[in-house]
Formats: C-alpha cells, sequence, structure tokens
C-alpha cells in the first residue's frame, strides 16, 4: 500500500509539474489573472516608487476649450515646445501623429521643424501590420542593437514584424531627428499589461516612443540579451529591463493617486506652470480629452490616456521601479506545483482528505502571501497559481483514489451482506423443506420466477423509479421465505396426501401469521430497526396470500395497501402452485394456469403485475422447461 501512495504521489506531482510546463488551453490566462490581483493589491506609496522623472503635458478638454479643437496650427505645437525647453525639459516627445500638412497654414510646418531641430525630440509614429511597406518619404531611423545571441537565431528575429507605418511629414521627422511608434497592443482579454518596446521590419529594429525619448537622454547603445528561458535582457544607459520573447515588457502603473497631476497644455502656453514639474524631466505631449485619447484598460483602471502609458515606461527605463519575469520563474513556477502536491499528497494519505484540504489552503495562501511580497519588495513576478494546481491535482486525485477505496471497501462490504443474506435464506428454506420437501422446492423455485416477473414489472412506467434493480434482486432473493410460516403447521395438516377439512385449512391460513411472527421476535431480539430486508422479508412473508379484492388473508388487504412484493410473490407462488402440483394432485398444464391467472387480474392478483406476468409467461414455461430436463 505504501508503494502504491507513492507511485500515485509521484504521478500526481509528474501531472502538475508537465501543466506547468505545457500550460495548455486556459491555464496562462489564469496566471494573469492572478498577476492583476497581485498588481491591485500591491499598493506601494508614491514615495517608495520613488520620484517620476517624467512629466505629461495634456491635450485636454480646457485646453480644446482655449486654443479650439484639435488639430491646432503647428505655429501654436512650435510655440509649446518652445516653452517647454525653456522650462528645461530634456526632451520632448509626442504622443500624437503630424502626418499631414498643416491645414490652414502650409509655412507654418516650417516653423514647428525649426523649433523641433533647436532641442531634443521624439515625433511618434503608428505601426501597421498589413500594409506592404512605409509610405513614400517615410522618415523613420532603425536603432543599432548590441546583440549577445543563444543559438542561430539573433534575439530580434522574434519580435513583433511590421509591414508599414503611418508617419510624420518628412521634414518634422528629420527636424526631430527621432520617432518612436505609439502603438500598445492589449492581450486578448482587453486588459494592457505588456508594451513591446521594439519591433522589427526585416532585419531592422524600431524604438517605442518612450523608449526612443530615454535614449535621446541616456545616449549609447542598446544592448540585448538571450536567455535561457527565451526572454530577453534589454539595457538602456545604465538600466537593464526585462523583454519576453515577443519584445514586450511589463508596465508598472503608478496608481492614480500616486501619479502627480497632469499638466494642461494651456497652463503652459499661458506660463503658469511650475518650472519644477518641467525641469531635468522627459515631457510626454498627448491628448486627454474625451474623443482624442487612446485610452486603454491595465489591471490597475480602466482609460488610461496612452501618453500616461508612455510616460510610465518611460519611467521605468530611466531607472524607477519596475515589473519583470525573472530568469528562473518557469523553473521555480514548476518546481512549486511538483512540490505542493507532493507536500498536499503525503498530508492527505497520513491524515485524511480533510487535512489535506486545509494543508492546501495554507500553503495556497502562503504561496499567494510570497508571490506578493516578491512582487512589492523587488517588482519580480512569480505566479503562485502553478503551486495552487499542484495543490488542486493532488486533492483530487488523492480524493479520487480515496473514494474509489471506499467503494472498493463498500463493494466488499456489500457482497458480504448478499452472501449472508442468501446464506440465510437458504438455511431457512433448507430448514422449511426438511418439514416438508414439496414446500422447499416450491420455495426455491419462486426465487427465479420472482426474478423474472418483478424485472418485467420494473419497466413499466407506475413502477420503474419503485422497482430499481437492487429492489428487484432483494425482493426475488427474499421470496423463498414466503412459507417459512409453514415450519409452525403440524405435521398431520402439512403432509396430508388429500383434501384439508375446514379446521385444517385454517390452520394452514395460519402460517402467513406464524412466519411474520418469527421474523418480528428475531428483529426484536436481535435489535434491529428499520431494516430494508426485514422490513421486505416481512412484507412477502405476510401478504402472499393476500388478494387484490381485499379477500385474501390474514389481513384482508385491499389493492394497493398490499406490497408490491406482496403482489408479486401471491402470483408466482400461485402459478408455481398450479403447475408443479401437490402430494393430493397432479399439476397442470403451464397454458391452463396462465389462462387462469389472466381470468384473476383484478380479482386475485394485481392487473398491472398480470400484464407484466402476461409478458414473459414463455420465461416462466422456459424455467419450468429447464427444471423437468434436469431433474430428470
Amino acid at each position: 500500500m505504501r508503494v502504491v501512495r507513492l507511485l500515485v504521489g509521484l504521478l500526481t506531482a509528474g501531472l502538475a509539474g508537465l501543466l506547468a510546463v505545457l500550460r495548455p488551453g486556459p491555464l496562462p490566462a489564469l496566471d494573469w489573472l492572478v498577476y492583476d490581483a497581485l498588481v491591485r493589491s500591491e499598493s506601494v506609496p508614491a514615495q517608495a516608487a520613488g520620484p517620476t522623472l517624467t512629466a505629461v503635458v495634456a491635450i485636454d478638454e480646457t485646453s480644446l476649450t482655449h486654443y479650439g479643437q484639435w488639430p491646432w496650427s503647428r505655429d501654436l505645437v512650435a510655440e509649446l515646445v518652445e516653452r517647454l525647453h525653456t522650462l528645461g525639459a530634456t526632451t520632448i516627445a509626442f504622443d500624437v501623429l503630424f502626418a499631414e500638412p498643416d491645414r490652414l497654414e502650409p509655412a507654418a510646418d516650417a516653423r514647428l521643424a525649426a523649433a523641433l531641430a533647436r532641442s531634443s525630440n521624439v515625433l511618434g509614429h503608428g505601426l501597421l501590420f498589413d500594409a506592404v511597406a512605409a509610405p513614400p518619404g517615410c522618415h523613420l531611423r532603425p536603432v543599432e542593437l548590441v546583440e549577445r545571441q543563444r543559438g542561430e537565431l539573433p534575439p530580434h528575429a522574434r519580435f513583433f514584424e511590421v509591414r508599414g507605418a503611418i508617419c510624420p511629414l518628412p521634414e518634422l521627422a528629420r527636424a526631430a531627428g527621432t520617432t518612436g511608434f505609439i502603438n500598445a497592443t492589449p492581450d486578448v482579454d482587453g486588459r494592457l499589461r505588456r508594451v513591446p518596446l521594439l519591433v522589427r521590419q526585416g532585419d531592422d529594429v524600431y524604438p517605442a516612443l518612450a523608449l526612443a525619448a530615454v535614449r535621446r537622454v541616456t545616449g549609447g547603445p542598446l544592448v540585448l540579451d538571450a536567455r535561457a528561458d527565451g526572454s530577453m535582457a534589454l539595457t538602456v544607459g545604465s538600466q537593464t529591463v526585462t523583454l519576453d520573447a515577443s519584445g514586450r515588457m511589463l508596465v508598472r502603473h503608478r496608481p492614480p493617486s500616486g501619479r502627480e497631476a497632469l499638466i494642461g497644455a494651456t497652463d503652459v502656453l499661458d506660463g503658469h506652470v511650475d518650472p519644477s514639474l518641467i525641469q531635468g524631466r522627459i515631457v510626454f505631449v498627448g491628448a486627454t480629452a474625451l474623443g482624442l485619447r487612446d485610452a486603454v484598460t491595465t489591471p490597475i483602471e480602466p482609460g488610461l490616456p496612452g501618453v500616461v502609458l508612455h510616460a510610465a515606461v518611460a519611467d521605468t527605463l530611466m531607472g524607477g521601479p519596475g515589473f519583470e519575469r525573472p530568469e528562473l520563474a518557469p523553473l521555480v513556477e514548476v518546481s512549486s506545483a511538483l512540490v505542493a502536491a507532493l507536500l498536499v499528497s503525503a498530508i492527505t494519505w497520513r491524515v485524511g482528505i480533510v487535512a489535506g484540504g486545509i494543508s492546501g489552503l495554507l500553503l495556497a495562501a502562503a504561496t499567494w502571501w510570497a508571490a506578493h511580497g516578491l512582487l512589492v519588495q523587488s517588482g519580480r513576478f512569480i505566479s503562485p497559481s502553478w503551486s495552487w494546481i499542484g495543490i488542486a491535482a493532488a486533492l483530487v486525485v488523492d480524493g479520487a483514489v480515496g473514494l474509489a477505496r471506499e467503494r472498493r471497501r463498500a463493494d466488499r462490504e456489500q457482497r458480504r451482506h448478499g452472501d449472508a443474506q442468501r446464506l440465510i435464506v437458504q438455511a431457512l428454506t433448507t430448514l422449511t423443506e426438511t418439514r416438508d420437501a414439496d414446500t422447499g422446492r416450491h420455495a426455491r423455485r419462486t426465487q427465479g420466477l420472482t426474478r423474472i416477473l418483478a424485472t418485467a414489472l420494473a419497466r413499466r412506467p407506475p413502477h420503474r423509479k419503485t422497482l430499481d434493480a437492487g429492489r428487484v434482486v432483494l425482493i426475488s432473493t427474499l421470496a423463498p421465505l414466503h412459507d417459512i410460516g409453514k415450519v409452525g403447521v403440524s405435521d398431520a395438516v402439512l403432509r396430508k396426501p388429500g383434501a384439508l377439512t375446514p379446521a385444517e385449512v385454517e390452520e394452514m391460513r395460519r402460517h402467513p401469521g406464524l412466519g411474520y411472527e418469527s421474523l418480528l421476535r428475531a428483529e426484536v431480539l436481535a435489535g434491529v430497526h428499520d431494516d430494508e430486508v426485514l422490513a421486505v422479508a416481512k412484507d412477502i412473508v405476510h401478504t402472499h396470500h393476500e388478494r387484490w379484492d381485499g379477500s385474501g388473508y390474514p389481513r384482508g388487504l385491499r389493492g394497493e395497501e398490499i406490497p408490491v412484493s406482496g403482489r408479486l410473490v401471491a402470483l408466482v407462488d400461485a402459478y408455481d402452485a398450479m403447475v408443479g402440483g401437490r402430494s393430493y394432485r397432479a399439476g397442470v398444464a403451464h397454458e391452463e394456469a396462465v389462462r387462469s391467472i389472466a381470468d384473476s387480474s383484478g380479482e386475485q392478483f394485481d392487473p398491472e403485475v398480470v400484464e407484466a406476468f402476461l409478458s414473459v409467461q414463455h420465461l416462466f414455461r422456459a424455467m419450468l422447461v429447464r427444471e423437468e430436463t434436469e431433474s430428470s
């Protein structure tokens, strides 16, 4: 048994580990739900998260009311650029597209280009995944990567591949010197947790807006290292961040209470902004007004403006707190699934399924708090869900094995109980046979005949629910006891070769009551109460001579007052008595017995039972023939 338990535990742990390795179907989605819950419960105060290294200048409702609908004159945008650099912005990144000339004054584009050329700026462009190529004159500069690869393919080969772009005007792009893509696609459930920092078009690699802006500040090359788990480490200046195989970075959003207020573009243009909010920072300019903003849903809040998202990414790239998946995270998760499954299996086998369930809950809570602490303290995400899957697998498998074990034990007990029932019935039948051979043989035949009749009756609609397979077996097993009361009848009456006198008939009619009283005394002496077997046995013994019309004995029960077991045995008893004969008279033919029973429907016998008998009377005949053949 210990070897079996060990094998079951190892197989369960192996199953949990295999699920953690393969991550089939909806299981990765469970990971992200757990991630969202951990992020929402992170609760890192703004001071612990460090000062923000970016600022957001919002084209908000107030700005639109003051300066008119978007797009604004390029002269106004040029003035915004100059004021921000005067306030000390290190770089300005535009989360807007300048894809078309100024609609009112084309010469204004030249003035904006001049303003962009005098300072450090980054313009946004949009990626296209279904276009054939970038439109003519698109001025996009790929970045230079220093790549350290594992295997034959360079790390960037697995980046998202784009087919084209919506580009800023060439003269504006040349003046700014750098562009970055502004696309940010959410996961399949609509929540944005990761943003791509790099994409490729052929062998050229292009940066996201936030990455391009940070590079204007830090300078130096981008270093991309492939890692053993398929992820990548991207080094920007002195900061290294983790990317997944597609080049996406987990975003650590500041909760609304931890973000500094957005700065309205109107305040900048009107000179009403505190210079300390701009000086030394990367400034992102984008729309937050309803109808203009490209809002995204994050684990923390719905409707986050895209410009705020770019600022959060840049904060992390500048050395601010971020989230990452450690290189060893998959190994830790697989190990946690194995260990959790083994531990819960061991507790379940040793103490029981309830203790295993409680230990599983405690272990699940412990892994949750460990994952929460790791995320809060270091920003590293290792999912606890795989240990939960190990716990669940152990409880399900151990519970199923335990249930199967209990079922086998119950089956053994049921078989022993059935064997004991059959032994008692056979012993009592044999006892009856010692008094009268005809009565003993008759009792034995009724068992098979009753099973045939009860099975047929069970198929009829009124009895389908009450006569299940177990009930049929029980009634047929106990049917031979119906004449046990004849043990109390005198030999002179029981073995009389001729017809009985009226007084002898009355004595013979006592046998149902004698049998019932014997079973009742046995029940009291044994201290048994509400036992189904004894209840059915008493019904058969006491009511098998009752008649459907109420003229039977010993109690004169009528119709459905007679238990169905008594109604079944009454017909079988009558049939066997007719075809089997007695010492003082010969038996009748099967066909004559069938006609007699059919004629007695509604008087002596339940009509439903008679109809069931008529449907299987050929089986009665076959059993009679088989017995005659075997006895000869």
